[in-house]
């Protein structure tokens, strides 16, 4: 009788072992889901706050690249203003050489009172 008993009790013994063991691994695959579960959730608002970061600073580049276009672009529109005027003066002075060799070829009188209006004018 006492091996039956204490084949019963180690059964029982063993069964509560076992459910301990299962109880025990249960809790600890609870845990360790959790901790993936917080790990995972760190790492997807890592990846967020990283992609924002990237989005952020793309949008600066635009943003720097776009006043640097239109920098560049305004440069250019001052040189080819520039160009334009330097050229529109050339021909103004072209002219008023022209106009002033044929005054002195006709009568020089006239080109010497041209010539003293200037200078009056310029020393004014």
């Amino acid at each position: 009788m006492t091996d039956v008993k204490t084949a019963g009790e180690l059964a029982a013994l063993t069964e509560y072992v076992l459910h301990q063991a299962r109880k025990s691994a249960e809790q600890i695959v609870a845990r360790a889901r959790q901790e993936a579960e917080k790990i995972i959730s760190q790492a997807e608002e890592q990846a967020k706050v990283r992609e924002e970061e990237l989005v952020r600073a793309g949008m600066e580049e635009v943003t720097r690249l776009r006043r640097q276009i239109v920098s560049q672009a305004q440069l250019r529109l001052k040189e080819e203003l520039l160009r334009e005027k330097a050229e529109i003066l050339g021909r103004i002075v072209g002219e008023i050489r022209d106009q002033l060799t044929t005054m002195c070829a006709k009568d020089g009188k006239e080109y010497l009172d041209v010539l003293v209006g200037l200078v009056e004018a310029a020393i004014s």
